[in-house]
């Protein structure tokens, strides 16, 4: 996973979002934070002007669109990471399946051409019945472990808590004597 310890990996899927792209990347950069995007292709074309705010973070395949794999054909789920493959170069060769639902086809396409990277830490930012305490004491306690790596989420569904977790897990890390890592 990692080289060293006391490392930690801020991901963030599903982006770029019209709303909350921008605030995020803000947040990082104010921590001086390094972090992963896994962007969705159709909101890269979409939101095209969001995508230029992540120019200096490292950028992942999360698929063309969030589709569930587990239900999805064997090749409409390769056409689904290829389509961002050709669309958009410049993405590193990282690949996160959407709801981390991954298939022997994935795996096999995968294979000595992207790089898999999952989470050890869902941060549940999405959930509305969960309190914002409740999902930070989860985040807080990966955080006491050497290395982990945190999924966030750029999406309207998230919006509730993200900003909120984002600043409070890059405090925390700092106040640890931890660092922030990208993908090498």
């Amino acid at each position: 996973m990692f080289g060293k310890k006391n490392q930690v990996h801020i991901t963030i899927d599903d982006g770029p979002s019209l709303q909350y792209t921008a605030i995020l990347a803000g947040i990082l950069k104010a921590h001086k934070a390094q972090a992963t995007f896994f962007v969705l292709g159709e909101n890269m074309e979409k939101w095209s002007a969001q995508s230029k705010v992540l120019q200096d973070f490292q950028l992942g395949n999360h698929g063309y669109k969030h589709i569930n794999n587990w239900r999805t054909s064997p090749g409409k789920q390769i056409e689904n990471i290829q389509r961002v493959e050709e669309k958009f170069p410049e993405i590193e060769k990282y690949y996160r399946p959407p709801y981390g639902l991954l298939t022997i086809s994935q795996l096999l396409y995968c294979y000595g051409r992207l790089a898999i990277k999952m989470w050890s830490v869902m941060t549940y930012d999405f959930n509305h019945y969960k309190t914002q305490d409740a999902l930070w004491k989860r985040i807080q306690s990966s955080l006491r472990k050497n290395r982990c790596v945190l999924v966030f989420h750029d999406n309207i569904k998230s919006s509730k808590h993200t900003r909120w977790l984002l600043n409070r897990t890059l405090l925390e890390v700092k106040r640890l004597s931890k660092e922030t890592v990208a993908y090498s």
